[in-house]
């Protein structure tokens, strides 16, 4: 009695949405009443699904449980908590983990009673028990991680295309770790008062240790002039550095050991990582100069060494005189979210639906005689439901094609928000974001999306 596990993903980080698959083989699939057992197990170690499948005419089993695990993620929305110093909430809804362990029943005969196995022993066990993990020498972790996202269809693999954005080895690549968003790394817009996220998934092992590390333990934030001098700068510690289990980054300098406020949030051994970028957030430990015109950010890996992952470069900006600024959020292809400022023309509608009935003018409970039955101050048309319909219609400022290309993203997410001027979040459904895509670099230089959205809970009447 053995249970082979011939495919399953090859990297420890999947997408939601997409196809998870695992394929299994066992000498005994040949048995009576034989099914492949499969059990999902979240981290608390408890089993979520057990799934029982008959073995196809070659005796092989294939098991997709994409269907199953992307019930597992959704969009952590009201992430930051800004000017309370808390700054972050975690973010345990867009990162899950989960292990899969694989088993076996069969009988010894068509009519005798039916047995679970755990596919490497030959002693039947408890119905209530998981069955054997998947591979225990497979990782140094059993756990594999799935994220909120979704995968290219037109891509030939369907694992989730992750080496861009996490590198699983002990060298250190500062190609490898990326931010999970294809917004450009420069002239990103931000206003006063207004902040931006952006997240990365983050750690490698520590060398010769089965321990996972956080690697990023600061934020350098440079403040330049428009001169293009840099005028202050200041170095931000990761104090999320212990969160989650067998988290403790290697540290290499002692005086990362007392942190400043926390402008990370992480979760599952350091895995997904968000960074808060923006004056509501950084208040607690320091201001923007009035004269400052660009922010660049530098993460790096410890206070002695040249390692660092992310560059982002933020244009501060104005804000617009003329129109209100709507600060938008939607949960990308990554899982994560990502941000934008419209800040063109706005304008919105109002639908209103009443639902009537006839009361007429005759007031029938009068209770004197002297009182005229007949009122004709008395409403006889009455509306007992009123609602309203407000469709608000918003267009970006003129944008290059790259930041055209990637805000189709905002077009495509079924998760939009809108982010007030007190940074709550508000949902939002998109009512039209039609476009057409140009590309043409000889006539259109420039370009401009309209958005039209509605309140996903509309103004209520009195």
């Amino acid at each position: 009695m053995a249970i082979t596990v011939d495919n399953y993903p090859l990297q420890i980080l999947n997408a939601a949405n997409s196809d998870v698959f695992y394929v299994v083989t066992s000498n005994s699939s040949s048995k009576d009443n034989f099914s492949y057992v499969c059990d999902i197990i979240n981290d608390a170690g408890t089993r979520i699904v057990r799934l029982k499948q008959r073995p196809n005419n070659a005796g092989i089993g294939v098991f997709n449980i994409g269907e199953i695990t992307k019930t597992l993620v959704s969009g952590d929305y009201e992430l930051p908590e800004v000017g309370d110093g808390s700054v972050f909430k975690p973010s345990d809804l867009s990162l899950a983990w989960y292990k899969v362990a694989f088993g076996e029943e069969f009988s010894n005969s068509p009519t005798s009673s039916i047995f679970l196995y755990n596919g490497v022993t030959s002693t039947a066990i408890s119905g209530s028990t998981n069955v054997a993990k998947l591979d225990p020498n497979r990782s140094l972790d059993p756990f594999t991680y799935i994220f909120g996202a979704t995968v290219d269809r037109t891509e030939v693999s369907y694992y989730f295309d992750y080496i861009n954005h996490y590198n699983p080895s002990a060298t250190w690549d500062e190609n490898l770790d990326k931010k999970l968003s294809d917004m450009p790394n420069t002239n990103i817009p931000l206003y006063p008062n207004r902040f931006h996220i952006f997240s990365m998934f983050d750690g490698q092992w520590a060398s010769g240790s089965t321990v996972y590390r956080n690697d990023i333990a600061f934020m350098d934030v440079n403040e330049i002039d428009s001169t293009g001098q840099v005028t202050n700068q200041h170095r931000l510690y990761n104090s999320q550095d212990t969160y989650g289990p067998d988290s403790p980054r290697t540290v290499f300098n002692a005086a990362l050991g007392s942190y400043s406020s926390s402008f990370f949030t992480t979760y599952k051994n350091n895995r997904l990582i968000n960074i808060g970028v923006g004056d509501p957030i950084w208040s607690n430990e320091f201001t923007l100069d009035p004269s400052t015109v660009s922010v660049t950010i530098d993460l790096g890996s410890n206070a002695n060494a040249t390692w660092h992952f992310q560059y982002l470069q933020y244009d501060i900006l104005e804000a617009p005189c003329d129109y209100p600024l709507y600060q938008l959020a939607w949960l990308n292809k990554y899982g994560v979210y990502d941000y934008y400022f419209f800040t063109g023309r706005d304008q919105y509608n109002i639908k209103r639906t009443d639902n009537n009935y006839l009361r007429g003018f005759t007031n029938y409970s009068i209770t004197s005689t002297a009182t005229n039955p007949y009122n004709p101050e008395n409403r006889g048309l009455k509306s007992y439901e009123t609602t309203y319909d407000q469709t608000y219609t918003i267009s970006t400022r003129y944008l290059t094609q790259e930041w055209a290309d990637w805000l189709e993203g905002l077009f495509t997410s079924n998760d939009v928000w809108l982010i007030t001027e007190a940074n709550t979040w508000r949902p939002i459904n998109l009512v039209s974001a039609d476009y057409t895509k140009f590309n043409d670099p000889r006539s259109q230089k420039l370009k401009s999306y309209t958005v039209q959205f509605k309140y996903a809970n509309q103004p209520r009447p009195r």
